[in-house]
């Protein structure tokens, strides 16, 4: 009867950890990335936080690019490698961030007759929109600057 060895200690990937071999593990990607997911969230938030609740098209637009951000945010932690190809999407999505209140606002010729036009938006909601959109821009441009320092042939950083 042949007896069995234990082989777990000539497996040395069980034994040691392994390194963070993905551009996508770097502390850079996670900062900015992490960035990029609180601002998503955040711009979920924001009809409540600045109480513009009236702006319906605004809301709208905040909820749809705030959900937006989070699952590219989501997306870019479990694989940047694979989707740094696409990181030029979220400094666009901050770009219509900030216009989304002139675009949005201009939208009176829609309303049925019988309505009376919505109220100006105030200062704390374009302020919003801008602030967080140039978050989301800058957050962007640090993702794609990233995915630009990323070899196409290995994934090895350049040094």
């Amino acid at each position: 009867m042949a007896t069995r060895t234990n082989t777990i200690g000539s497996r040395s990937d069980l034994i040691a950890p392994r390194e963070p071999e993905r551009a996508g593990q770097s502390p850079s990607v996670g900062l900015v990335n992490g960035l990029v997911l609180l601002a998503g969230l955040y711009l979920i938030l924001s009809p409540w936080v600045v109480q513009s609740m009236i702006h319906v098209g605004l809301v709208a637009s905040n909820e749809i690019t705030g959900l937006t951000l989070l699952l590219l945010a989501v997306a870019y932690t479990r694989s940047f490698d694979r989707l740094r190809a696409i990181s030029w999407v979220v400094p666009v999505i901050g770009a219509w961030v900030i216009v989304a209140p002139w675009m949005v606002s201009r939208g009176y010729g829609l309303m049925p007759a019988g309505l009376e036009p919505m109220p100006p938006m105030s200062v704390s909601t374009w302020l919003n929109n801008v602030i967080v959109g140039a978050i989301v821009v800058a957050a962007g441009a640090g993702l794609t600057a990233l995915a630009a320092r990323i070899r196409s042939d290995n994934g090895a950083w350049r040094e």
